[in-house]
Formats: C-alpha cells, structure tokens, sequence
C-alpha cells in the first residue's frame, strides 16, 4: 500500500512544521523556513529564519513564523517574499492565525495575548494572560472565536478575533495538570477537541460555539488531541489506539500501538473507514475502521510530525531528518 515516492532533507531534528493541502511549511537546514509541494516534494520558495524550533501558522495569504520566542515574521505564501517582521517582548509562543489575524502569547503565562493585524504586523488587542495558568489557545475557525482555557479557573472563554470582544465563557469540571502546544487552528467546518480530563473531551462547534462534553472509559494517556476527518484519535493508558467518531457517536477501537511520544500522534483519515497512523518505530500503519490493520511498512526512523494528506500523497517528518511523501491506496 505504502510507496514512498519523494524525499526532501531537512538536515537536523524536526522542530516547526505545518501542511495545508498541497502546501508543507517545514523548518529546514536550520535557518530556512520552507513551502515544499506536498505532491511533488518539491522546494518551491525559502526564507530565512534564526532558528529552526519555532512556531508555524498560515492563512490564505501569509506563513507566519516564530522564531523560538520574540521574533514573529510573515512571509507571502506563495512567494516566500517577508511582508514584514516584529521583535515582540518576552517568550512569546501558541501562535495561530485566521483570516486578518495573528494571535501570539500566553504560553506558560510568559506574556499577554497578542492579536496583531496579518498584513502589516500592527497590534489589533491584548488580552492578559501574564502569570496565567492557561491550558492552551486555539481559534475555532467556525464561530471566528479564540479559544482560551483556563486551568486555575476552570474554564473556557471565546474571545471574538475581529475586536478581542469575550463572546461567551462556560464553566467546566477540568482535571488536567499540564499546558497543551495544539496545532492552532481550525478549518471552517472542523469541530475544536479539547482534552479536559483523563475520561473527557470537549468538542467545539457552531458559529454560536456549542460545546459537547464526551465521556471517555479509557483514560486518555496522548496529549494535544484533535481531529482528523470525522475521528478524534488517541491512545489509552495501556498504548491502545482509540478514536472517538464525532459522527456515529462510538468508540473506534485499532489494538495496541507502539507509540511512545505523548505529545504528538501521527494520524491521518484518508477516506470514510480508511487510517494511516505512524509510529515511534518509524512505521506507517493502514487502518480500518473495523479495527483491522491491512498494512504497515517502515519508512524510515520514528515519525516526528503529524501526518497530512495531499490527494493520495501522506506527508510526514522523519527522525531520519527527512520530510517524505508516501502514496497510500484508499482501496488497500
């Protein structure tokens, strides 16, 4: 099933990486930021950055960049050309973009939240958030919102993107003890997940944003849990892979998976009841929703980035320091 048909070299450890259909945004050779054809694997601009451990976000227009803590670039999407640059005070991180908009900070509670104008890096509104304990932000594409929650208050808040107006705020029972990096933003019609406790999830959506709270058996071992397609994935405790179908309402059971990183899953819906999931042992698993696994091939060391899907082409970041592109056969 699985045919690895281009490779493109980073030359170090993966740090920054996002991908938006045919286009892959990846830190490279240390001190480039850059958009590779997530069909083809090939490089088509890049820009210069200070280092490669930074933060990645994108609208339709503009890549935005983080360089580790202070210094927040935009680039033109299809170009690579700078629109413009700004040293912010601070460490800064939790970048997101959507539409106008860049929002930065409140990561660790280091500094405030910043929306800043996306076509010329001008401050739109500031939200405290100075030694705050927050669980993370996200912007919720659906209702235009940034999504905050709090873990010492114990709830959420949205905060409308345009003019940094608190729309609504709910109260919920939160038993989680650690900070998220989630991957920012999403698409227009994808619900927003929330882990909110071991046996919990929230799930976002509504241009009115509606929250569902989804109580979950298994103890939710991963961290930074979100969608793909129709699922939410995760692992257990015990290393089995689960995912939540936001649809049918039920639990998808996969059987053990040998993933050891927390933080991250690497996990792809690729048609109605098709999967592709990655592993710490550098494989790529093809699944079914029945729980079957129809195919696994190795592909290079552990994968170290999420996995997105261009046409039939699955990209993804090795620890061998490759990004790669892999044909998948939605019929396997």
């Amino acid at each position: 099933m699985f045919k690895r048909v281009w490779t493109y070299p980073i030359h170090h450890a993966f740090g920054a990486f996002a991908a938006d259909g045919d286009d892959c945004f990846v830190a490279a050779r240390h001190t480039k930021l850059v958009s590779v054809n997530s069909q083809t694997g090939q490089c088509r601009w890049s820009a210069g950055i200070e280092n490669p451990y930074g933060w990645i976000a994108f609208n339709e227009q503009s890549v935005f960049y983080l360089n580790q803590h202070a210094k927040l670039i935009a680039v033109d999407r299809t170009t690579g050309e700078q629109k413009w640059s700004r040293d912010l005070l601070g460490i800064n991180g939790w970048l997101h973009a959507l539409g106008g908009r860049v929002v930065v900070g409140g990561w660790r509670g280091y500094t405030d939240i910043l929306a800043i104008d996306a076509d010329d890096g001008t401050t739109c509104w500031s939200r405290s958030a100075r030694n705050g304990a927050l669980h993370s932000t996200r912007i919720h594409a659906e209702s235009g919102s940034l999504v905050v929650a709090e873990l010492e208050e114990k709830r959420i808040r949205f905060i409308r993107l345009a003019d940094g107006v608190e729309i609504s705020q709910s109260a919920l029972d939160w038993d989680v003890k650690f900070t998220e990096r989630p991957t920012g933003t999403t698409r227009s019609t994808e619900p927003l997940v929330i882990q909110s406790s071991e046996h919990q999830l929230l799930v976002i959506t509504g241009t009115t944003p509606d929250i569902e709270v989804v109580a979950v058996e298994a103890n939710i071992w991963s961290q930074n849990v979100s969608s793909s397609g129709s699922v939410v994935p995760f692992l257990a405790s015990e290393r089995e892979l689960l995912a939540w179908h936001l649809i049918e309402k039920r639990m998808l059971s996969f059987g053990p998976l040998q993933h050891n990183r927390r933080d991250f899953l690497p996990f792809c819906q690729i048609s109605a009841d098709s999967f592709v999931v990655g592993t710490s042992f550098g494989e790529l698993h093809h699944l079914t929703q029945s729980g079957k696994a129809t195919e696994r091939s190795k592909v290079g060391k552990r994968i170290a980035t999420g996995i997105s899907l261009a046409g039939t082409i699955a990209v993804c970041g090795t620890d061998s320091g490759e990004l790669i592109g892999v044909e998948t056969n939605r019929d396997g």
